[in-house]
């Protein structure tokens, strides 16, 4: 789920401006970051002007498959992927790991 920053006096658009991709815990889904006290993480990178895109592993939330390692590495390479090529993202794309999420965060880094 991508969440487009409120930022919109810098002139640029939306695809211009710097995506964030947050790698979530292991206990939780991305479902959780956006509507309970783990929301801290996305609001603080909106309010910094960031787009922020949220996702789960396979084997997390709805998703299929089973998590590990190797998947999460292949998992975080698609979302890249996607933001590139299908969204057609143009800005600066970062990534931020807590727990779980340093696998596929510091892969990608």
């Amino acid at each position: 789920m991508l969440f487009q920053s409120g930022q919109p006096d810098d002139g640029l658009d939306w695809k211009e401006r710097s995506t964030m991709i947050l790698c979530g815990s292991n206990a939780m889904y991305y479902e959780q970051m956006v509507h309970s006290s783990h929301s801290f993480h996305l609001k603080y990178f909106l309010e910094k002007g960031l787009n922020v895109f949220v996702w789960n592993y396979r084997g997390y939330g709805l998703s299929t498959g089973t998590p590990s390692p190797n998947n999460l590495k292949k998992d975080v390479d698609s979302v890249f992927d996607y933001l590139r090529t299908e969204i057609k993202l143009t800005g600066k794309i970062g990534v931020y790991g807590r727990s779980l999420g340093g696998i596929p965060s510091s892969h990608l880094a």
